[in-house]
C-alpha cells in the first residue's frame, strides 16, 4: 500500500508528505511569459486588492487570510544519507476540508492528501533536497506528479488507486504566467492531468488511461526556494496567496 502525504499522494516508500522556467517560448501550446522575470513585483501584481476574509494562518514564511476550518500541518524532513535525524521541516500541508479535522501528523498517517482536500507550501529543503521526499528535482516543465517516479508514483486526487502522470503519459499545460505570491511574482503553472491505473500484479503502473483527471496548479518562486503544490483547484486560493504577507 502507499502512504505519505508529500507523494499524496502516495508512493510505497515514502514516509514523508509529498517540484524551471520556460522562458521566452510555448509548451503545450500556451504562451510563455517573457517580461517579467519571477519575484520581482511588477504593475499588476503590485495594484492592491480587497484582502479576503478570514482568520490569520501561518505557513511557514507566509501569512495569509484563511477560511474557517483550514489547518496547516508541518511535514518532518528526513536529510538523505544519515545526514541528520528526522526534524519538523519547512513543508506543510495546509488541509481545507473538515473532514481532516484532527489529523495532526501526515508523515505516514491518514488520510492521504489523495483523500484530504488541502494544498502544499513546500520550502527549501523539498527544492534542494527533493530525494529525502522521494521525489526527483522540480522542473517548470512537467508536472508535480512527474516527480515521484518510484514505486507506485503519486496517486490522484479523490482516486488513491489510480496513478497520476507527467507530459509523457499526456498531461496537458493549460496555464503558464506569473501570479502573486504577496508582492512577489511566482511561476505560475496549471495542468490538465490525467489518472491511469497500476495494473496487475505489480500495481506500480501507470498501465491503462482512464476518464479521470485532476486540475494541478502550482506556484513557484525560484529565489526564495518556495513551491505550493494545489491539486485541488482550492476556490479562492489564488486571490488567497496574492493578499499573502511574509515573515
Amino acid at each position: 500500500g502507499s502512504s505519505g502525504l508529500l507523494a499524496t499522494v502516495g508512493t510505497k516508500t515514502a514516509a514523508v508528505i509529498a517540484g524551471t522556467a520556460l522562458v521566452g517560448g510555448t509548451a503545450g501550446g500556451v504562451g510563455v511569459y517573457r517580461a517579467t522575470r519571477p519575484e520581482r513585483p511588477h504593475a499588476a501584481a503590485a495594484e492592491s486588492a480587497p484582502s479576503p476574509a478570514g482568520a490569520p494562518l501561518r505557513i511557514g514564511r507566509l501569512t495569509v487570510r484563511a477560511p474557517a476550518g483550514w489547518k496547516a500541518h508541518r511535514i518532518t524532513y528526513h536529510p538523505t544519507g544519515g545526514a541528520g535525524r528526522d526534524r519538523p521541516g519547512d513543508g506543510y500541508y495546509v488541509a481545507t476540508s473538515a473532514t481532516c479535522a484532527g489529523q495532526d501528523r501526515f508523515g505516514g498517517a491518514r488520510p492521504s492528501a489523495s483523500e484530504c482536500k488541502g494544498f502544499f507550501v513546500l520550502g527549501p529543503s523539498f527544492i534542494d533536497d527533493p530525494s529525502s521526499y522521494i521525489a526527483n528535482g522540480y522542473r517548470g516543465s512537467d508536472t508535480y506528479a512527474s516527480l515521484f517516479s518510484q514505486d507506485e508514483g503519486m496517486s490522484c486526487p479523490g482516486h488513491e488507486k489510480l496513478r497520476a502522470v507527467g507530459v509523457r503519459y499526456g498531461a496537458r499545460l493549460t496555464a503558464n504566467r506569473l501570479a502573486g505570491i504577496g508582492p512577489r511574482n511566482a511561476e505560475y503553472r496549471e495542468w490538465s492531468v490525467p489518472c491511469y491505473t497500476r495494473g496487475a500484479p505489480e500495481g506500480y503502473g501507470p498501465t491503462d488511461r482512464t476518464r479521470f483527471s485532476y486540475t494541478e496548479r502550482l506556484w513557484y518562486l525560484p529565489t526564495s526556494k518556495v513551491l505550493v503544490v494545489d491539486l485541488w483547484n482550492t476556490p479562492g486560493l489564488e486571490r488567497i496567496l496574492k493578499a499573502a504577507a511574509w515573515a
